[in-house]
């Protein structure tokens, strides 16, 4: 039986930025071993170095600001973790992991219940099964974010809002819960929001 031998030597560390030529790691062995692994090395670089270098344009971006970048669970099935470590990487933060430590009440989960009772029911009950766990509420307009103030949300998503109705929004939750922005955030955009007091932004990118 045909043992395969290659060694894998380490250059350029974790979250170190290279040039368009640097050299981040250096196989070591028989040429036929080498190129029966060099795709899948190559292909397994590039998406993890890819996701830290968008990372990191993001993160530059909000340098100075009290605004953090947050990751989200769109990843690829298998490679969650690693394609969060890879954000980590590029000085974004992890947000949630699985659907185990955080509740998150999303749009489509509010749907039927607007603005009303439903959304502080949703909100209560969801804190009374879960006292230990973050309650975080994705709002679509200004007038569901007393209600989910009031029922207790921990952290308010503030979705496609635009700058303005950030800035609305932020002036009326005070301070009294965390922030975030999700939907439409992109690097051009970036610049005109990171100093309008948000604590966070997500975005799939």
């Amino acid at each position: 039986m045909y043992e395969t031998v290659v060694e894998w030597m380490h250059v350029a560390g974790d979250g170190q930025k290279l040039a368009l030529d640097g050299c981040m790691v250096i196989l070591v062995g028989k040429s036929v071993d080498i190129l029966q692994i060099e795709r899948a090395t190559l292909n397994f670089l590039q998406l993890f170095s890819a996701v830290s270098t968008e990372t990191a344009r993001y993160s530059e971006l909000l340098k100075g600001s009290r605004t953090r970048l947050l990751d989200t669970r769109e990843t690829i099935p298998g490679y969650r973790v690693l394609q969060k470590y890879a954000v980590a990487c590029g000085g974004g933060w992890n947000h949630r992991i699985g659907l185990f430590d955080r509740v998150m009440l999303k749009d489509n989960h509010l749907a039927a219940t607007a603005t009303g009772e439903g959304m502080r029911d949703m909100i209560r009950t969801a804190s009374e099964r879960y006292p230990n766990v973050i309650i975080e509420v994705d709002v679509d307009h200004q007038d569901q974010i007393e209600p989910a103030l009031e029922a207790g949300a921990q952290v308010l998503m503030l979705d496609n809002f635009d700058n303005e109705e950030l800035a609305k929004a932020i002036q009326h939750i005070h301070g009294r819960e965390l922030t975030e922005a999700s939907g439409g955030l992109t690097l051009e955009r970036i610049p005109s929001i990171k100093n309008i007091g948000l604590d966070f932004i997500s975005t799939g990118a």
